[in-house]
């Protein structure tokens, strides 16, 4: 499970550009399947939960609070894992619906600006 958390970290990271901002080719491209590995890997990390917890409880006090502490890494990485990847889908989503607004709109204006031509040159515009 680190590694993986390790590898999909690499992968946020390598999605923006260095001076932070959202590189939205790399983003868009890795989203989905992170997505997808996410709800895959649900599960096991509410099994390693489970099961430290169970040996939270039969080990040592020193070994417990070592234990927890890597539970607590583990689950605090995940959260921000998915908290990022939520993030990115909602700025995808917007950014997606706001293209197709501009895309629109400049479907809009091209046929107006080939209206006005053969209007002003009497002769139908090509594009």
């Amino acid at each position: 499970m680190t590694s993986w958390l390790v590898s999909s970290e690499t992968i946020l990271a390598h999605s923006r550009l260095q001076n932070g901002d959202l590189d939205y080719e790399r983003a868009r491209m890795h989203q989905e399947m992170l997505q997808k590995q996410v709800s895959e890997k649900m599960a096991i990390i509410e099994g390693i939960n489970v099961t430290g917890h169970k040996v939270l409880e039969q080990c040592s006090a020193p070994d417990a609070i070592l234990l927890q502490e890597q539970l607590d890494s583990l689950n605090k990485r995940w959260k921000t894992l998915v908290a990022e990847l939520a993030t990115r889908k909602a700025k995808l989503d917007e950014d997606k619906s706001t293209l197709a607004v501009v895309k629109d709109e400049m479907e809009d204006l091209t046929a107006w600006l080939k209206e006005t031509e053969t209007l002003l040159c009497g002769t139908p515009a090509y594009y």
